[in-house]
């Protein structure tokens, strides 16, 4: 995924689940589990450039293939 198409406050998606964006840097992407979303105490992930690859808007672009 390309930085530009992140936006704050949306779902995202890597293979280890969803994730929020909760801010967008230069470089990075900033985001916390969506299942820890809104909730105090948690840390925010950093995802720099050669993380977004590994990126999508679409859960189904991590299903296991059968």
């Amino acid at each position: 995924m390309k930085k530009e198409v992140f936006q704050i406050g949306e779902t995202f998606y890597t293979a280890t689940g969803p994730w929020v964006c909760t801010d967008i840097g230069t470089r990075v992407i900033v985001a916390v589990e969506k299942h820890h979303y809104r909730q105090l105490g948690f840390a925010e992930t950093v995802f720099d450039e050669d993380d977004l690859p590994g990126c999508s808007l679409s859960a189904n672009d991590f299903s296991p293939s059968c």
